[in-house]
């Protein structure tokens, strides 16, 4: 558990450090997207911004080598983050493996183990088609000098923000105990009466 939360603070500073020292913007490279940025965002000045932005072509030399240093470096920092995914899952698998070929685990816990770690895998899937593919598309579409427009930039923040969402839901469907848990929950919400009768004779 140390390793992992030490991992992440260390995935944590490098991608604000790469951010901060190679993408944050200069006020030559603001004036190099002034126009583009005030036609898209309605007549703002992004000299009144704090922004982070990537010119790859038709900018001064030194600004479209940090902006490609830092674009490949992120972009080295999301392949490394999947790298350790798919890694950490082989090694499980391979563990679960190996623990049934010895009879070391019982049946019930294996099959638990493996409903975990499709959950596990789902969770992985899911970052990687809310969160790093946007980015990577966001990061290399200017590249070809296609503009994705706001519209994008709306759609990325949603799909960013309903990660949180998606990825406890994942638990819930794939672990038997939760998944049960929620289906009580929907049953007390509606709760049943019962009405006994008595026949009195005189």
């Amino acid at each position: 558990m140390s390793a992992s939360l030490g991992l992440c603070f260390l995935y944590m500073i490098f991608f604000i450090s790469v951010c901060e020292i190679f993408l944050s913007a200069s006020e030559s490279g603001k004036e190099y997207i002034k126009e583009a940025f005030e036609k898209e965002y309605g007549g703002e000045n992004p000299s009144n911004f704090n922004m982070y932005i990537a010119v790859y072509n038709e900018a001064e030399s030194d600004d479209i080598i940090k902006s490609w240093s830092g674009i490949i470096m992120l972009v080295i920092l999301s392949v490394a983050s999947i790298l350790v995914y798919f890694i950490c899952g082989y090694q499980i698998m391979k563990k679960l493996n190996e623990a049934r070929a010895h009879a070391t685990m019982s049946s019930e816990t294996a099959r638990l183990q493996r409903k975990l770690l499709k959950a596990l895998t789902v969770q992985t899937i899911i970052p990687i088609f809310i969160s790093f593919m946007p980015s990577t598309i966001a990061w290399f579409t200017p590249v070809f000098g296609y503009s994705m427009g706001p519209t994008f930039n709306y759609t990325g923040v949603i799909a960013l923000t309903a990660f949180p969402f998606f990825d406890p839901v994942a638990i819930i469907c794939f672990i038997p105990v939760l998944r049960s848990r929620l289906y009580l929950i929907k049953r007390s919400k509606n709760p049943t009466g019962t009405i006994s009768m008595a026949n009195i004779k005189v």
